[in-house]
């Protein structure tokens, strides 16, 4: 075909920030605990059910305690969460959100 493509790239992403391989390791550490913790709750609520207790009613989720714990991991990571959208079960009934 004889086609030839040239591509310019920024030096961003030409050369590696001095400290670049450190944060994307940490960064990976943090999702895969978190991930960890998230099949960990999953795997914990679904033994309960293999309890013979079917009849019982879905787990509830206290506001209080996964806000506390949504705080705790952007402070971690080092973000707000604010703009996100994440916060919580009553975040779009207008109970959710987390003070600054």
């Amino acid at each position: 075909d004889g086609a030839i493509t040239l591509m310019r790239l920024c030096d961003g992403l030409v050369q590696m920030a001095p400290n670049e391989k450190n944060l994307l390791g940490a960064l990976f550490d943090r999702e895969f605990k978190r991930e960890k913790n998230l099949e960990a709750i999953k795997k914990a609520a679904g033994n309960s059910k293999k309890d013979g207790e079917r009849g019982r009613e879905p787990v509830a989720i206290d506001p209080v305690e996964y806000q506390a714990r949504e705080k705790s991991f952007f402070a971690d990571v080092g973000m707000t969460g604010d703009d996100l959208g994440t916060m919580g079960p009553g975040a779009a009934a207008g109970g959710g959100g987390s003070p600054s």
